[in-house]
């Protein structure tokens, strides 16, 4: 096929563009069938315009997709575009041409072909795979495209159902289905693109307001964590609540939009209501419920809904799983659920910061770095990782660093609040004071119990023990387990010795080890 006429495109494929190739899960680009190194922003830069053939990408656009920013000058681009021409070689270097005060444009056509594994033995080995996802997103994702691939038709007018053919026929929308399933920044950004550009033209079609909720979703929870793209998602969301005939997405979609909005409980009500219904992929709507389950400390249930949904390739299935069994204290067990996910899915960034993060409770600092860095090699930095690798930091004595890496992930993410809190904290420790506004947050029963832990924080930084404490109790109480976590951050050393966080600390184990017991009842898949 060619870029003109994509279908669904999975999330393991092959790009192939006069002599070039993309392996997409292994992040590898092949030349004459041979392997080159490249990475980092040379291969975003390539991924971009394989992803856009035939149209002219002005130095906005790529600054936007390649860098993430709003401007990169023009000699920048320039230097980078001459690097990737040196990469791949003078017989490919002339197919990205400099169009004179516009841009670069790819110009031969682009093949995509899927990627087909042998079928799955009776237990699981430790595959080669890359799948690049996050957890939310994946679920998301995969979900709604089986679902709007799938679904037949309903008659709600002649107009709309006429509108909803023609998406489907339409090239845009077969465009816009591929990069969703990417799950990449540069193909987030082109489908929101193509999907608003849709809609312009056809702005009462609920399939695609759909999409770009999705979409839009999609970004702030992988990708920028802005607050206005959440809001534009919202906005979305609210008008389709206004139709007489509501959409059978719309209820997961309200849950994956609570979910990345923080709103657990409201997030958990939508996801049971998706999953009720005889409609779509029920396993991926019980992967998205288990993982919040977890987060509110239903361990046993979590497990159910996974088993359920149990995908032996996923190493998102797999990361849920070992998530849950370490919270459930059975750490032998988790070890080695995250050993496989990690090997899976060594580059995708949800993956490799809770791997680090285990690695990081058993003090192994070290490794846990050597994971950061290797995924910021390969991959933008988020707020998540760069939290993690301040973290490492701290424990390094390397304060200086650790503030900077914060400034960094402070940048990315308007809507969270962990990197603020701990660099709260840290200037209080090395200054006696800080010159940053202290952060207000407000918690709740929708709040996520892990919000609890970030407010007890500024409580510790502002010397008020007694509330600090008073508000872990009430983290527990939401579901909050990870006390092995919770005793290696630094600013709860200071807690080391008191006897209630020692209490606190007992209950979150006491808790823990019921839904262990409940646990060992079930049959877990072999995993080697």
């Amino acid at each position: 096929m060619t870029a003109s006429h994509y279908t669904l495109l999975p999330e393991s494929s092959y790009i192939r563009s006069h002599s070039i190739c993309i392996d997409t899960r292994n992040r590898q680009v092949l030349v004459d069938d041979q392997p080159i190194n490249l990475t980092g922003l040379s291969y975003r830069l390539l991924e971009v315009f394989l992803l856009n053939p035939g149209q002219i990408l002005s130095a906005q656009t790529l600054a936007k997709l390649v860098w993430r920013k709003d401007y990169v000058s023009d000699e920048t681009i320039a230097q980078r575009v001459s690097l990737l021409r040196k990469a791949v070689g003078s017989s490919i270097a002339d197919c990205i041409e400099s169009v004179r005060a516009e841009g670069y444009v790819w110009h031969p056509n682009v093949t995509i072909e899927a990627v087909v594994d042998k079928p799955a033995a009776n237990h699981i080995n430790k595959p080669r795979l890359f799948w690049g996802m996050i957890v939310v997103c994946l679920v998301g994702a995969i979900w709604l495209m089986f679902y709007l691939v799938n679904k037949s038709q309903q008659e709600v007018g002649a107009t709309e159902a006429e509108n909803n053919q023609n998406l489907s026929a339409s090239p845009l929308f077969a465009r816009a289905q591929q990069l969703i399933n990417q799950h990449t920044f540069a193909a987030n950004a082109l489908a929101i693109n193509i999907l608003q550009q849709y809609l312009d033209k056809n702005p009462q079609n609920q399939d695609a307001q759909i999409l770009l909720a999705q979409s839009l979703i999609e970004k702030v929870a992988k990708f920028d964590g802005q607050q206005n793209t959440l809001n534009e998602a919202k906005a979305i969301i609210d008008t389709l609540t206004l139709s007489p005939q509501m959409h059978e997405a719309l209820p997961w979609l309200e849950g994956y939009f609570y979910d990345v909005a923080g709103q657990i409980n409201k997030a958990i009500t939508h996801y049971e209501k998706a999953l009720s219904h005889d409609y779509g992929d029920k396993n991926k709507i019980a992967s998205a419920l288990a993982y919040l389950y977890v987060q509110k400390g239903k361990l046993y249930e979590a497990l159910n809904l996974n088993l359920t949904a149990f995908n032996r390739e996923s190493p998102y299935k797999f990361l849920q799983v070992a998530e849950l069994l370490y919270l459930a204290g059975m750490e032998p067990e988790a070890q080695q659920w995250l050993n496989l996910a990690y090997t899976m899915a060594p580059n995708d960034n949800f993956t490799a910061v809770t791997y680090a993060k285990s690695l990081i409770a058993n003090k192994n600092y070290t490794d846990a770095q050597q994971v950061i860095n290797k995924l910021h090699q390969v991959e933008p930095a988020t707020e998540d990782s760069l939290v993690v690798l301040a973290v490492i930091h701290i424990h390094a004595d390397n304060n200086d660093l650790a503030l900077k890496v914060l400034d960094q992930a402070i940048t990315l993410s308007s809507t969270s609040m962990k990197s603020a809190v701990i660099k709260y904290w840290l200037e209080h420790q090395m200054k006696g004071q800080t010159e940053l506004l202290k952060p207000e947050i407000e918690v709740s029963a929708e709040s996520w119990p892990n919000l609890y832990v970030y407010k007890s924080m500024v409580q510790i930084s502002d010397g008020d023990l007694p509330q600090a404490l008073s508000t872990l109790k009430m983290a527990v109480d939401q579901g909050y387990l990870d006390h092995k976590y919770l005793k290696n951050l630094p600013p709860f050393n200071v807690l080391t010795d008191h006897k209630v966080f020692q209490e606190i600390l007992n209950e979150m184990e006491q808790l823990a080890q019921k839904e262990a017991n409940k646990i060992k009842l079930l049959q877990l898949p072999k995993v080697d």
